[in-house]
């Protein structure tokens, strides 16, 4: 079995959340306002699509009962690719997709249309391949949305949980509008720049994730600490100093900066 740390009883480490993880229902409302904030910040300025996304996925799993999420992105053939999860081990879920060439990322890619699967034990049948080997690493409930404008499927947002439910009315809405503003922050390129950029830069974001998996594994190691708490680490370096993700990550992967030089996380109140 592949080793994720994803089954029941799996904790995410609270250093490795820079949104808020444990969201009572009193912290709500304030703490989605500061997700859709948090998203739509890229309307306002450079726009890393790392960050973005990584961000989306931080939110969808402090906001929403569920273990991980992933988010995969389309390049310019229409192949699927994962750009970001959260935490770090969520990622063995997408890339067992994407090496099988099925599951429910890629139906809701294909059909423009959400999957939600209360559980997928009971729904194996579905997904012969990929899905008894999700069970097998505690997934139980799971839930795809596209990325999508109104003609456009540019990616997938995908959900999982270790425990069969429904996802409620509320939930669902709260998936599609976050997953919605992402887009809408990664498109509105298109209005600014007529020549291509943002198939270029989606494409580059896909091409880059790479070597900011090395980045997050040298500062990891440098650091000892976890993968998600690395990238924490670059990307709070990466908005102080205003330097991108992929430029940081290829200065820490050829020695102009090392791990202790990045900006240590601020101490929590």
């Amino acid at each position: 079995m592949i080793e994720t740390q994803f089954g029941p009883g799996t904790n995410v480490a609270p250093e490795a959340v820079s949104v808020s993880v444990a969201v009572t229902v009193g912290d709500r409302d304030v703490a989605l306002a500061g997700a859709f904030a948090d998203l739509a910040g890229g309307l306002v300025g450079d726009l890393d699509v790392h960050d973005l996304l990584h961000t989306l996925a931080e939110h969808c799993v402090a906001l929403l009962e569920i273990t991980a999420c992933g988010v995969l992105l389309a390049d310019s053939r229409g192949t699927l690719s994962l750009l970001a999860a959260f935490p770090a081990s969520a990622g063995v879920l997408e890339d067992l997709q994407v090496r099988d060439d099925e599951g429910p990322c890629f139906d809701s890619f294909r059909t423009g249309e959400s999957v939600s699967i209360a559980d997928l034990a009971a729904a194996a049948g579905r997904w012969p391949t990929w899905a008894p080997q999700a069970v097998a690493e505690g997934v139980r409930t799971v839930y795809a949305t596209p990325i999508r404008t109104r003609d456009t499927v540019i990616g997938t947002l995908n959900l999982f949980g270790h425990t069969p439910r429904a996802m409620p009315p509320r939930d669902l809405l709260i998936v599609r509008a976050l997953a919605d503003v992402a887009c809408i922050t990664i498109m509105q390129q298109r209005r600014t720049d007529q020549a291509g950029v943002l198939t270029s830069q989606l494409q580059t974001a896909l091409e880059t994730r790479v070597r900011i998996e090395q980045a997050k594994g040298i500062v990891a190691q440098a650091l000892s600490v976890s993968m998600d708490t690395a990238f924490q680490v670059l990307r709070h370096s990466s908005r102080t100093t205003n330097t991108r993700l992929t430029v940081l990550a290829e200065h820490l992967i050829d020695g102009r900066i090392a791990a202790d030089d990045l900006l240590p996380l601020p101490s929590r109140s």
